[in-house]
């Protein structure tokens, strides 16, 4: 007797509709049968035998998912634990010494006395059952010759698979739903009862004067000039000019009576006024020598190629002899091109009744060069 008989007979004889089971060893076209009954649940037998390998296992169900996705509710008979075996390789490296007597060379791999499952849901523990030999090496043997020892340990436990509810859930919802009523003059009384199986109502028409509300629109516009407030840098009204002409159309205020916009072509510019006349106050230019021909008075456009140091508004400045000059930061040259050169103080040089204060140096010593307070009194 099939399996769908059983299910037929029971349902004869018990009066209630039994879960159908599917066995993976059967043809699908059994499976579509069963789904297109309608079954809430669908058992799926045949998958826990000791001769379906995991592969096997695997295909089978993977072939029933992608045919019937998520919408048909199956239950896996037997999978709630099975047994599981694994293997493992222990190797031992040695050779053959002068006497033909096999000695270990090196460290052997060790093969654990139990392993941990985990794999395709299911997990456990594999205890180490036996263990043979794959390649002995037996003495005597050939001298110096390599051999290899070579064990397979093998494991065996049952693993386990947690439960999971397959069952889909649905929701039914019921209630009043209203469509939105639309503006009209008509309306209707209450149903009024005429007898068994008759109703009527009355239909009237509003005579009232219907709501209005006051929409303003702004009118017809026309062209005004606006000054802007006065500016104490011309550079703050040419970015009021640009920010005006690049913003046609644009909203600027409104006041109790109008509101402003700029013009959809608009023409800024910039116009300039008298703020007021002042009187008693003279200006005029007072020209000075450079530094320069001060401290070398040779006559106009004429000077000295020679360095000096010039202390000008709280910072010190070295002005080199090509004319160019450096603010010193610390004992170096702010901005000066090459590294190493640098002021430092220094009064070992006596010139005349003079000693030196600084020396300008380089770090090959190429330069050195002694001054005494602003001028140079030894190269």
């Amino acid at each position: 007797m099939t399996t769908k008989q059983n299910s037929d007979y029971l349902e004869r004889v018990v009066g209630k509709k039994p879960i159908p089971i599917y066995h993976i060893q059967s043809p699908m076209k059994a499976l579509q049968e069963i789904v297109d009954e309608g079954h809430d649940v669908i058992a799926i037998g045949g998958s826990a035998l000791r001769s379906v390998s995991p592969h096997k296992r695997e295909v089978a169900f993977k072939a029933i998912f992608e045919r019937f996705g998520d919408h048909v509710n199956f239950h896996a008979l037997g999978l709630g634990s099975i047994k599981e075996t694994s293997t493992c390789t222990n190797e031992i490296p040695g050779k053959y010494n002068a006497k033909g007597q096999w000695v270990q060379t090196g460290p052997a791999s060790d093969c654990p006395s139990y392993k941990a499952y985990n794999s395709n849901g299911f997990s456990g523990t594999l205890d180490r059952t036996s263990t043979i030999t794959l390649k002995a090496c037996p003495s005597p043997g050939t001298p110096n010759y390599i051999c290899t020892k070579k064990f397979q340990a093998n494991y065996s436990g049952i693993v386990t698979k947690p439960g999971s509810d397959t069952r889909r859930w649905g929701q039914n919802y019921t209630g009043i739903v209203i469509k939105p009523t639309v503006t009209s003059d008509r309306r209707y009384g209450p149903w009024v009862s005429s007898g068994p199986g008759y109703q009527y109502s009355y239909a009237y028409n509003v005579a009232e004067q219907p709501w209005v509300d006051q929409v303003i629109a702004e009118g017809a516009s026309s062209p005004t000039t606006l000054v802007s407030q006065s500016f104490d840098f011309w550079s703050e009204g040419e970015e009021l000019r640009d920010l005006l002409n690049g913003s046609p159309g644009a909203y600027l205020y409104s006041d109790n009576q109008y509101n402003y916009y700029v013009s959809n072509q608009p023409n800024s510019s910039i116009q300039a006024y008298v703020a007021g006349v002042g009187t008693g106050v003279t200006y005029y230019n007072q020209t000075s020598p450079k530094y320069e021909e001060q401290l070398y008075p040779l006559g106009k456009g004429w000077t000295w190629k020679l360095p000096f140091i010039r202390t000008k508004d709280g910072k010190q400045y070295v002005h080199l002899g090509d004319g160019a000059s450096y603010e010193v930061e610390g004992n170096k040259l702010k901005g000066y091109d090459w590294e190493g050169i640098s002021l430092t103080t220094d009064t070992s040089v006596i010139v005349g009744n003079e000693a030196s204060k600084y020396k300008l140096s380089t770090a090959d010593g190429q330069i050195r060069q002694y001054f005494s307070s602003e001028f140079i009194c030894h190269i």
